[in-house]
């Protein structure tokens, strides 16, 4: 295997290991105060879709 072939490995296991617990790390951020808006600058992603259905995902379970 060449070098450029194993550093792609490399990059795209890191990446699958980072993108598994990025709805936790989302949940972690709005519960420990940051913004819906503040989350999507420093992340990039999605205030509509992703970070509001986590947001009510985060409100359902402090309700319990």
């Amino acid at each position: 295997m060449t070098s450029a072939r194993a550093n792609a490995r490399r990059s795209l296991a890191l990446w699958h290991r980072i993108a598994k617990s990025r709805d936790q790390r989302i949940l972690d951020a709005y519960d420990a105060g940051l913004t819906k808006s503040e989350i999507h600058r420093l992340t990039g992603v999605s205030r509509k879709r992703d970070i509001q259905g986590l947001a009510q995902q985060a409100r359902g379970r402090r309700r319990r």
